[in-house]
């Protein structure tokens, strides 16, 4: 059973992977998605660099746009660990805060 600091990184990662901005409308979504197949039909190696760039307007603009990389394991790596301990050490000491105020 995970611990509070893995709990709280899978939260952080779930939260900051499922949901955009919600900036884009429907038509544009797929504008994008047209020219992401478009490119991927195409197959140059110069055209991935593209491709990223659609995959991070499709994620941070759409609305819950969840991108994944095919066969990607789901994992809490160092980064969302480091998230964790940074919301923690808030709550932490936002609780030490009301506890002496009280």
């Amino acid at each position: 059973m995970p611990g509070l600091r893995e709990y709280v990184a899978e939260a952080i990662r779930i939260d900051q992977e499922q949901d955009g901005s919600g900036i884009l409308t429907d038509q544009e979504l797929e504008a994008l998605e047209a020219a992401d197949e478009a490119l991927f039909k195409q197959g140059h190696a110069a055209m991935s660099g593209l491709r990223l760039v659609l995959v991070e307007l499709r994620r941070s603009l759409g609305p819950s746009a969840r991108l994944w990389i095919c066969g990607e394991k789901r994992r809490i790596d160092d980064y969302w660990l480091h998230c964790a301990d940074v919301s923690i050490a808030a709550y932490d000491r936002w609780l030490d805060q009301r506890r002496q105020e009280a």
